[in-house]
């Protein structure tokens, strides 16, 4: 009911919203502090105040109010309100020297706490376009990024307001209101002007003699959460761990004369169901290559060195030495036999790429040998609109999927086709476990020349996505909620849960909606 008359009022609404000042000023802009520069307490009366004065003026009214001249009586009460501070005003160009503007601190949760009651979180948790505001976002004068993180804010009309203060702002661009240190806001001493922080898990690169990070730390162009920076290894580590990594030690030292085989993607389908090895699985690989050479029995491998040596702790050193060379040659020998690693043979050439004429860039096929250890899921791509209920959906004919890489880590830009299916697309990225923080990409699905959009899961329902790229890292804090495994047969065989008529397709973590032929 209530978006029925949101959708009446709104055409009555549109001619009056371009008469919102752009050029008069109507209020004083003297000491006015950019909004990063003052303290949480002082943020927390501006959103009170804020608060209160929608509620005088109701939800469509103070809509109306944002895109007209009565904005300036809303931000003189406010200024009454703040006395002796006053209403803040917001320089969108500290956000636009970021890398991504959208990654900016005054998008983040804890900016402006408290910004919707809780019933209201519970019943509509992922409403990201502030009602009757759609128009004003086409008016503003900034970039794709940063209109895209104000209509994902709860605190968009707010926005808007010290936006447009920021807009009437004069005064040199250098780094004097930022002066003062403020942990949502530095200066860019290379060029003398004030930038935005970041917010947790963004991109950081760019800022060599800064750390540009809001409660976390620039790591490997990322910023990274305190408590999730990789600790440091044990020097000494046991004995039996050393064994095991024997395993992926020896994939990237051994050396072989065979050729790969000509069709990787068929040789890993037909690989039995087996999982990926764990590390009891390795240890046992190990010492079935060379069952008189290598067992757990130390005994038997320390009967000549007991004889001249009496200290237990050189003892101990030797075995380790000797389980790794021994795990080492094993591999060595047996280097030709089909595994379940997905890295190439040291000595073969990686494949190279083709050109690809609908996104004029060169790409993978999927089945290439590529310069990194990788790991695949799937996505759905379904034809028409996507409903709740009733399904099954109907898959998506005539589409091109792929992966491309974001530079994270730096050099990974690769475009990697994806592997079609009868009920989806299989997606290969770099393994997050063989990165130091995580891994950045985006996913392109095409269809007709068109993109698709793309929703994510989120409490077993598909969403609008928060961000255009996907992250995979070893770390919780860093990833995105995505089931990833090591081999397509893996892949294949989740697909499908049930049998007989419970028999239904799992759900991925994003699906694509593209257009129907009809």
């Amino acid at each position: 009911m209530y978006y029925t008359i949101v959708a009446t009022i709104l055409p009555m609404l549109l001619p009056t919203m371009t008469s919102l000042p752009t050029t008069i000023k109507c209020v004083d802009m003297t000491s006015r502090p950019e909004v990063r520069t003052i303290s949480a307490v002082d943020r927390t009366r501006l959103l009170t105040e804020y608060k209160r004065q929608r509620r005088a003026l109701g939800p469509l009214q103070f809509t109306k109010a944002l895109a007209t001249a009565q904005l300036c009586d809303i931000v003189k009460r406010i200024d009454e309100a703040l006395a002796p501070q006053r209403m803040p005003y917001w320089d969108v160009r500290w956000d636009l020297r970021l890398p991504r503007p959208g990654d900016s601190v005054i998008f983040s949760e804890n900016f402006f706490t408290k910004m919707r009651r809780r019933r209201a979180k519970l019943n509509f948790p992922n409403e990201a376009v502030p009602r009757g505001l759609n128009s004003l976002f086409r008016k503003l004068s900034v970039n794709e990024s940063l209109t895209s993180a104000i209509r994902a804010s709860r605190a968009a009309q707010l926005l808007i307001m010290l936006y447009q203060l920021g807009q009437w702002k004069d005064g040199e661009d250098d780094c004097s209101p930022c002066s003062r240190r403020s942990p949502m806001a530095f200066c860019d001493l290379r060029k003398q002007q004030c930038v935005s922080s970041i917010t947790m898990t963004s991109s950081c690169s760019g800022f060599p003699d800064e750390d540009p990070c809001y409660a976390s730390k620039c790591l490997e162009g990322v910023c990274v959460p305190p408590q999730e920076t990789p600790a440091s290894l044990s020097l000494e580590p046991p004995r039996k761990k050393i064994a095991e990594r024997a395993v992926p030690l020896a994939t990237s030292i051994t050396t072989t004369t065979s050729t790969p085989p000509t069709d990787i993607v068929a040789q890993l389908l037909d690989l039995a169901a087996e999982e990926q090895l764990s590390d009891d699985d390795n240890s046992t690989l190990i010492q079935q290559g060379n069952s008189t050479d290598f067992s757990d029995s130390s005994g038997a491998q320390l009967s000549t060195d007991e004889q001249n040596r009496t200290n237990s702790t050189e003892v101990e050193a030797i075995t380790v030495t000797k389980e790794l060379s021994q795990a080492i040659h094993i591999l060595a020998t047996t280097a030709t036999t089909p595994i379940t690693t997905l890295a190439p043979p040291p000595n073969f050439r990686f494949d190279n790429p083709h050109f690809n004429r609908e996104l004029t860039a060169w790409v993978y096929s999927f089945d290439d040998f590529l310069p990194y250890p990788t790991v695949y899921f799937s996505v759905m791509v379904i034809a028409g609109r996507y409903k709740p209920r009733p399904r099954p959906y109907r898959s998506a004919a005539g589409v091109t999927v792929f992966s491309r890489g974001e530079n994270l880590p730096n050099g990974y830009t690769h475009i990697v086709e994806a592997l079609p299916l009868d009920s989806g697309h299989i997606i290969r990225v770099p393994d997050p476990a063989a990165t130091d923080v995580l891994v950045e990409f985006s996913l392109i699905v095409r269809k007709d020349g068109q993109d698709c959009p793309r929703l994510c899961l989120y409490r077993r329902r598909y969403v609008p996505c928060e961000r255009a790229t996907v992250r995979l890292s070893k770390y919780p804090a860093l990833t995105d909620h995505v089931n990833y495994y090591k081999t397509p047969r893996q892949v294949i065989n989740r697909l499908w849960k049930g049998a007989g008529y419970f028999r239904r397709r799992t759900q991925d973590a994003f699906i694509f909606t593209c257009p129907t032929d009809l």
